[in-house]
């Protein structure tokens, strides 16, 4: 999956090529991310019929999957709110405040250069050593919450079988994920993104 962008003149001014690679990275990862978190959440609301509604369980599956279901959909719903408030919110609009006072186009290019490499940051998809560990863990998890939608049956439910196998992938992530951040905050080397993300 790419994207491709053409900044024309005077955008191209402040926004250089390298820039735009760094914006198609972070599209792709926000796109997969809305991906999985629509996937998670239609996994609700196919439930909503009355014939399951008035069925056995409501369609939630056995035990293994109404265990792992909560944990997937709490982490994803987590993980999008924490990217989307913090790039589509508060780092863009500490970007145009910074803009606002720009009294030279350096300070201008300076701005959007300090917010491209923070959006960068809570994309994953930043050079920087703790993110590029963490990007395959948090990627296999949206695959998983992709496929738990694409496994559900017609009665609401995920079997047990790929509820057990997709429970297994997620807690290998997961288990990674907080290990990584532990050990970053532990050593007092982590960014300061970090402790929200355990939070």
């Amino acid at each position: 999956l790419r994207y491709a962008f053409d900044v024309q003149w005077p955008h191209s001014i402040v926004i250089p090529p390298s820039a735009v690679a760094q914006y198609n990275d972070i599209t792709v990862f926000l796109t997969q991310l809305r991906r999985a978190n629509s996937a998670i959440q239609n996994v609700s609301t196919a439930r909503w019929t009355e014939q399951i509604r008035r069925a056995p369980g409501n369609g939630l599956g056995g035990p293994v999957a109404r265990r792992f279901e909560p944990r997937l959909k709490c982490f994803i719903s987590s993980l999008y709110r924490y990217v989307f408030l913090r790039i589509l919110d508060t780092e863009w609009e500490t970007m145009l405040e910074s803009v606002d006072r720009a009294l030279t186009l350096d300070d201008i290019r300076s701005a959007h250069e300090e917010f491209l490499n923070v959006a960068s940051r809570q994309c994953l998809v930043s050079p920087d050593p703790t993110w590029t560990l963490l990007a395959e863990q948090i990627r296999t998890i949206l695959a998983v919450s992709c496929e738990y939608f694409a496994c559900q049956l017609s009665d609401g439910s995920i079997s047990e079988d790929d509820a057990s196998r997709l429970s297994a992938t997620f807690e290998d992530s997961h288990e990674y994920i907080l290990r990584v951040l532990n050990n970053k905050l532990d050593v007092g080397t982590a960014a300061p993104e970090v402790e929200e993300l355990l939070s």
